[in-house]
């Protein structure tokens, strides 16, 4: 059976993916919150963060939320001694965009959260994508590209969905401030459940938060 204008929303717990969920479900559309486990460092602290996001959702977008659902596509057993597995060596606050690089993130998560999409008929898989994302499987194309070729490997019309792909994180913040966006986490080398507030990720939230007053952590 597919579920007409559903969509599971690719969700780690960071400021874009909880302002996602709650984009969709303002659309009224039925929303299936994804979390993938990949064996990097930071996911504890950021399902975490998730799960007290979705505890807090305003009543009339709460009721358009289905239940999270946690998967895993292991990638620490390909990325290897690398910094998003060991939490040694974090790029830090004056990081380059080739620094922070994860080859295929985008490409594991998509594809994983497609196969689950098929298997309960959503006919979307929406990703938080920004416009500051410089990297090959964070482009428009590709996500074109990737919707032919998931829906014709799974015979099922699958669409890739990136609303976010124009905006910035400060636009996130002013356009979501309805939203609990304080409780989520972006932080690439959390101190146990708490943001680092020296990393790329932590640097990009502060710089983009700061005016409005979110929260680091």
């Amino acid at each position: 059976m597919t579920r007409p204008g559903a969509v599971v929303v690719l969700a780690s717990g960071g400021l874009d993916s909880c302002a996602l969920i709650g984009h969709m479900a303002r659309k009224g559309r039925e929303v299936f919150p994804l979390f993938i486990k990949a064996g990097m460092v930071w996911e504890a602290a950021e399902l975490r963060a998730l799960s007290r996001f979705l505890s807090r959702l305003p009543p009339g977008l709460a009721r358009r939320v289905r239940p999270l659902r946690v998967l895993s596509v292991r990638m620490d057993d390909l990325y290897g001694d690398h910094w998003s597995t060991t939490g040694r060596g974090v790029p830090g606050w004056r990081a380059t965009d080739s620094s922070v690089y994860l080859p295929g993130r985008n490409i594991m998560l998509l594809s994983k959260g497609g196969v689950f999409a098929a298997t309960i008929g959503v006919p979307a898989v929406a990703i938080g994508t920004l416009s500051a994302n410089p990297f090959p499987d964070g482009a428009a194309a590709f996500f074109l590209r990737f919707s032919k070729a998931i829906s014709t490997g799974l015979g099922f019309p699958l669409k890739i969905e990136a609303p976010f792909k124009r905006l910035g994180k400060e636009e996130i913040i002013r356009r979501f401030d309805d939203l609990p966006l304080h409780l989520s986490f972006s932080c690439s080398n959390p101190l146990r459940f708490r943001a680092c507030g020296v990393c790329a990720k932590c640097r990009e939230r502060i710089l983009a938060g700061a005016s409005r007053g979110t929260q680091r952590s």
